[in-house]
């Protein structure tokens, strides 16, 4: 008896955390009895409402009034910070410019005029990089503060990953990449007067080391922060889908070429997904940073060793694209993406349609695409 006491006393004690933890009984962390989802991704959800409101029932299909604001607060986190690097992109161009007609106008480049500076690729380059690494401190810095998100939740793996799986991520971004490669070489082929934006190799050594930094290393490491790491985490407060695909059309209209948006959509969809999976932004910037070195390498093998002959980019893209199909078809099938519940769904895209600084962004985005498109 003495025995059968004690343990129904532990039983008692532990009831809570037992019903917490459990996939399908509303916590903190889900409060839609998502069982689909990476729990271990999922900020506090009471931010958003007091935990009270759903320790014993899942909330209800529609959110109340108080609910809707608080979850909205989160999104307009997302699209504020998102304006505002464009804001301060925008005004470090502005200031480069100015210190470019500076130099051209002192007596040290006498003999270079402010377009032959301007039109320096160098120069460009090595700009996009001061300018990305600026905007990205400033807005990580100020979107975890403003978003209550500590380093810990962006860079605290819960999930050891496995060579298998990183394996089937890496020739999954392959293959996506070879898609772009693919839409290029067409749109060259077929449509001669697409404006594209390409790396060109020369045998300028500072050139080619600023083109390896900004395509391999900042932009990557910048992309992660934000896009997978503040935007993710904000978009991702109701479900994870939403905040994966919201975030990831957000980064492909970022990348300024509309011809090219289905594989920068499709490559940040799986750089989130690892995010989430393992609970870091850590994981899936290593991986587009290893991608990025692979184009990078066979771009600079057939600019500079067969002077620029589109032959070598063709095989490549080939060739990746049939390996690469293979492990995108199997990480398809392995790592679907969670779906959504109807709680959710009356949580995520009515109350984002009312965000209206995503949707300046949107709009910012699309105009930057449309203008880069057609001049």
């Amino acid at each position: 008896n003495i025995f059968l006491w004690r343990l129904l006393m532990l039983i008692d004690e532990n009831s809570s955390d037992i019903l917490s933890d459990s996939a399908d009984m509303p916590s903190e962390h889900n409060p839609f009895c998502n069982c689909a989802e990476v729990t271990s991704f999922n900020e506090d959800y009471s931010l958003v409402v007091p935990t009270f409101f759903f320790r014993t029932q899942a909330s209800s299909i529609n959110p109340s009034k108080y609910e809707a604001l608080k979850i909205k607060h989160f999104y307009n986190t997302a699209g504020t910070f998102l304006l505002t690097k464009l804001m301060l992109e925008f005004i470090l161009f502005f200031v480069f410019n100015i210190v470019l007609m500076y130099l051209s106008s002192s007596e040290i480049s006498q003999r270079q005029s402010y377009h032959s500076l301007i039109s320096n690729t160098s120069v460009i380059y090595g700009f996009k990089i001061l300018s990305t690494v600026i905007t990205t401190s400033l807005i990580f810095r100020m979107g975890c503060k403003c978003s209550n998100l500590t380093l810990s939740s962006l860079f605290q793996n819960n999930h050891k990953a496995r060579t298998s799986e990183i394996i089937s991520f890496f020739m999954t971004g392959i293959f996506i990449s070879s898609i772009y490669n693919l839409i290029i070489i067409v749109c060259e082929e077929f449509f001669p007067s697409i404006a594209i934006t390409q790396m060109n190799f020369t045998n300028n050594i500072p050139q080619i080391l600023l083109i390896i930094i900004s395509s391999c290393f900042v932009v990557p490491v910048a992309n992660g922060i934000i896009f997978r790491g503040i935007v993710l985490k904000n978009m991702s407060r109701v479900s994870q889908k939403f905040g994966i695909i919201i975030s990831s059309l957000l980064c492909a209209l970022s990348s300024g070429q509309i011809i090219t948006f289905i594989p920068c959509f499709l490559m940040s969809v799986m750089l989130c997904k690892m995010s989430i999976k393992y609970n870091t932004v850590f994981t899936s910037v290593i991986i587009n940073i290893t991608i990025n070195l692979c184009n990078v390498i066979i771009y600079a093998y057939g600019d500079l060793f067969y002077a620029s002959d589109p032959m070598i980019i063709r095989m490549w893209s080939a060739i990746t694209f049939m390996a690469g199909g293979l492990f995108a078809v199997y990480l398809l099938l392995k790592e679907p993406l969670p779906y959504m519940n109807k709680a959710q769904k009356q949580r995520t895209l009515p109350i984002l349609l009312h965000s209206v600084p995503t949707i300046f962004v949107v709009i910012f985005y699309v105009f930057l695409n449309a203008n880069a498109f057609f001049y």
